[in-house]
């Protein structure tokens, strides 16, 4: 695979980020239109804790391009809102739908008049996230398939944090919620399934998938010891029913303390993990081609060009919806805010795009028609608090410069 770079200073910020313990694996690409400016890995796909890295401490494999990282909520804008986009164009949905006509189940609950269109801009009322993965331990449900249903009951009856509408608070449990309503909508399945059918499968992202934990006939399923009960009797590994070709790509996430292993091909999120490794919110593994294959196909239909999204559906998911007045939030993607963005204050201003909690990020800026994807494991080996911010300084550093570049886009070889 190709190798391409913007600017040795671009590498050397990577082996900055590296030596000081930020990840251990990262890979970056940056494309103006079709054409790829920056594909390149970067570190080793697990490391010994301890540095400087070149002490011959025991490491993984090298990131390779075509390395798997557990993506995290980027799963959200790309299976939850693109399955959402689906929908609303075959008008199995609208926008304006509230959640009690959609799941009766909430009709005389505080979460009734939820509008579909609030849940995928985050003013839907609901908090920000739940332990329920502890809830689904603690009633003996863990490895068993009524774990979603367990999950599902809890999210019922969680009271809301705010009135609907009222304010803007990113919330994982919206995108849990907006699951069960697209698995209702889109008929009998869950949403992974629906996601390989109608999105994965036609446009070729062979390396984009979910992992079950819990499935032995799943070809990406993991052993689970068929006598566990709770978490501490799990026997979890990576047996003989996960190729053993993808598991040499998959960079390690954290070295979890409630699992007592190193993650690496399963679910870095624990209530993703409680639910069978399948969420709306999180639960997503890939490459960065296969990221960026999709996220150019999101481009073109925004372009107009034929597509699995019709132009005037993602127009209208790409525009700052201001449903409430502190809201940077289209349909489901986020857009730079005014100071301390992410992408830096300089450059990329009409982007939309999503962060992840594992490290990775992606970027699409509808005026000059530039994809920025970061994938790395910002939680490996743990997630430490003292990081994060020197993380954010990172990733701001690296988007900034990789505006200055863009402004000389001569390309250098491997």
């Amino acid at each position: 695979m190709e190798k391409k770079s913007l600017s040795p200073k671009i590498d050397a910020e990577f082996q900055q980020g590296i030596d000081e313990n930020l990840f251990s694996a990262a890979v970056y690409l940056v494309a103006r239109g079709d054409e790829i400016l920056h594909r390149r890995p970067y570190g080793h796909l697990w490391m010994e804790p301890g540095y400087p890295p070149a002490d011959g401490r025991n490491r993984g494999s090298q990131t390779r391009i075509d390395s798997i990282f557990d993506v995290a909520s980027l799963t959200k804008p790309l299976v939850t809102v693109t399955l959402v986009m689906l929908a609303i164009q075959d008008s199995l949905l609208r926008l304006e739908d509230r959640v009690g006509d959609l799941l009766p189940i909430f009709l005389g609950s505080d979460k009734e008049d939820i509008l579909v269109e609030q849940l995928l801009s985050h003013c839907s009322g609901l908090k920000e996230w739940h332990p329920f993965y502890q809830e689904v331990e603690q009633a003996g449900l863990m490895g068993n398939t009524g774990a979603v249903d367990f999950v599902r009951q809890r999210l019922l009856v969680t009271p809301l944090q705010y009135p609907p509408g009222s304010k803007t608070l990113y919330s994982d449990l919206g995108y849990l919620l907006l699951q069960w309503i697209l698995e209702k909508a889109l008929g009998s399945g869950s949403i992974d399934s629906f996601f390989s059918q109608q999105v994965a499968n036609p446009l070729g992202l062979k390396n984009m998938f979910y992992i079950k934990l819990f499935d032995r006939r799943s070809p990406f399923s993991q052993v689970i010891s068929t006598a566990s009960i709770g978490l501490a009797a799990m026997d979890v590994k990576i047996g003989s029913f996960f190729p053993a070709e993808v598991i040499e790509r998959i960079a390690a996430t954290e070295i979890c303390s409630w699992r007592g292993r190193m993650l690496r091909g399963q679910v870095h999120d624990r209530n993703c993990f409680a639910m069978n490794g399948i969420g709306g919110h999180a639960g997503l593994f890939a490459s960065i081609d296969s990221i960026y294959t999709l996220l150019r196909h999101l481009a073109d239909c925004y372009q107009g060009k034929k597509g699995i999204i019709r132009p005037e559906v993602i127009k209208q998911f790409w525009r700052r919806r201001h449903l409430t007045l502190d809201s940077s939030w289209t349909l489901g993607y986020d857009t730079p805010s005014e100071q301390g963005s992410t992408l830096g204050d300089t450059y990329f201003r009409q982007a939309v795009g999503h962060l992840a909690f594992t490290g990775c990020s992606m970027w699409y800026d509808r005026q000059d028609d530039i994809t920025i994807i970061l994938l790395a494991n910002r939680v490996y080996p743990f997630d430490l608090k003292q990081r994060q911010e020197k993380y954010k300084q990172f990733r701001r550093q690296l988007h900034h410069l990789t505006g200055q570049c863009l402004e000389n886009t001569t390309v250098t070889g491997p």
